[in-house]
């Protein structure tokens, strides 16, 4: 699995730290949860929202979607 693109949106916060690895091992147990095997998922795009205190990190492929919490 790799990441695609990964956008980026903030307010009220001036200073985000993103993990590639965390966030791909987040994505993976997501897709488990939904019974989709992460080794066959391709390119996944990610959108990073930060609002406040909390960043999610939404995720879509072809065979998955999901949000993770990141923080």
């Amino acid at each position: 699995m790799k990441l695609g693109k990964v956008t980026l949106q903030m307010s009220g916060v001036d200073l985000a730290n993103l993990n590639e690895s965390e966030i791909i091992e987040k994505i993976k147990s997501g897709c488990e949860a939904e019974g989709v095997d992460p080794e066959s998922l391709g390119e996944i795009n990610v959108y990073v929202n930060i609002e406040g205190t909390a960043v999610t990190a939404y995720y879509v492929c072809d065979s998955c979607k999901g949000a993770i919490r990141l923080n």
